[in-house]
């Protein structure tokens, strides 16, 4: 313990991190060593499939084949972080996640290069290697915000360094299981074809494969997360409409909601369009009067008007915009969030029993007023309940350290208001009288 505990862990572990630390890294680990065991099958696979072996196979055209395929990489990382980038820290698990089964995917295209024609090999290597691309950004990424929240006393770089020493022995004990993996399933000189070799390759692929996936299922499941994003605003403000009790909205409880619905992230990423936030002021698809009646509702909203909101109906399915006024802080993103939902909210119950009705001009337009009148007023209670969480919080951290332990030695994780990831846009409107 006093030699493996410095080398692998923290300095002031387990004070210095959280309490999920140890949980998730050893799901991590076991993930971890689960691709390395699969990427020396993956690689052989690729190298015969690019000639190696092979005496009529040209060594030119392999290095080509090798090149092009990098190249296909890179220009994938580029294109994914661009379009991708904003979106990590708002859908911090959903991307990690995400990120290995990507890899999983190019790994199983690597497996299958060798069966190919060869006019195949090179789009079909190319391929992999984007999906192994896009995983190392979107890995890359939430890593570092997931050390971020690991590290509890500011000590970043030395929870980063002790992951660094845990991949380092993972890929030790890697190598080693490697190479006996290797010599085992190397075809023996009496046997008439690899077939049999073959099969145990894929059959081994296949049990590490279904063993990555649990491991990250589990690791992702463990994170204890304080920020709000949107999915746990969701689950907040679905608490306080059911009349659960602040106390009972902790960290842990919203946890394990998170857990139990991880079957819902197509919905939840449908959801990002529905409703939009830091749009464009030309989203709003305001009229002058319906703008001077959303900046009413908006100080009628309690919120300084630092935002205006509007639900758009340009057919039959509408969606709410939000446009985030200069000065718009990161509580208004967050109340401008809880006054969408509260919003859509009110929309399902409208549409559900209205649906056709929404066709008529007239009838959508004194029904979009009155469901945005109502939700002016709905939101001042639902955002009662995020005081009260913000309050306690605020407490908290004026107490100190000190104060983050319950009765029975339970640790008391606090939501981070500070950090509020509801995946907002860029654009700030400044309106001119």
């Amino acid at each position: 313990q006093r030699v493996l505990g410095p080398l692998f862990l923290p300095v002031g572990f387990p004070a210095s991190v959280r309490p999920e630390y140890l949980e998730y890294q050893f799901w991590d680990t076991v993930q971890a060593l689960t691709s390395y065991l699969r990427g020396i099958f993956s690689t052989r696979a690729v190298l015969v499939s690019v000639g190696v072996g092979n005496e009529s196979a040209s060594a030119l055209a392999a290095a080509i084949t090798w090149v092009l395929r990098d190249g296909a990489g890179m220009l994938g990382s580029l294109f994914f972080g661009y379009w991708c980038g904003g979106s990590f820290d708002s859908f911090l698990k959903e991307w990690r996640l995400f990120a290995d089964l990507i890899n999983d995917v190019g790994l199983l295209l690597d497996m299958l290069s060798p069966h190919l024609a060869a006019d195949l090999v090179l789009p079909v290597a190319s391929l992999a290697t984007v999906c192994k691309a896009m995983c190392g950004v979107a890995a890359g990424s939430t890593k570092a915000s997931i050390t971020a929240h690991m590290a509890l006393r500011g000590n970043n770089a030395d929870v980063a360094a002790k992951e660094s020493a845990q991949e380092t022995a993972v890929t030790l004990v890697g190598i080693i299981l490697g190479v006996l993996l290797a010599r085992g399933l190397e075809p023996s000189e009496s046997s008439a074809s690899g077939v049999e070799t073959a099969t145990a390759v894929w059959a081994m692929f296949l049990v590490l494969t279904v063993l990555h996936i649990v491991a990250n299922f589990f690791g992702v499941r463990a994170l204890r997360l304080t920020s709000l994003n949107r999915h746990r605003v969701d689950i907040l403000h679905r608490m306080a409409l059911e009349g659960v009790d602040p106390v009972k909205r902790t960290v842990e409880e919203v946890a394990k909601v998170e857990g139990r619905e991880w079957m819902t992230l197509p919905a939840r990423i449908a959801r990002t369009r529905r409703i939009r936030i830091g749009c464009r002021f030309d989203e709003l698809y305001a009229t002058p009067d319906h703008l001077q009646l959303l900046q009413q509702l908006a100080k009628k909203g309690g919120h300084h008007g630092r935002y205006l909101i509007n639900l758009v109906t340009p057919g039959s399915l509408p969606h709410i915009a939000v446009v985030l006024l200069d000065g718009a802080s990161k509580q208004d993103e967050l109340m401008s969030y809880v006054h969408a939902l509260e919003l859509e909210r009110l929309c399902h119950m409208a549409f559900d029993r209205t649906g056709p009705k929404w066709k008529d001009g007239a009838h959508r337009q004194r029904r979009v007023v009155a469901l945005l009148e109502a939700a002016a007023e709905g939101v001042q209670h639902a955002w009662g309940s995020f005081t009260e969480l913000q309050q306690d919080a605020d407490t908290a951290e004026e107490k100190g350290p000190e104060n983050r332990k319950r009765k029975g030695g339970a640790t008391n994780m606090r939501w981070d208001f500070h950090n509020v990831l509801v995946h907002a846009g860029s654009w700030r409107v400044r309106l001119v009288e």
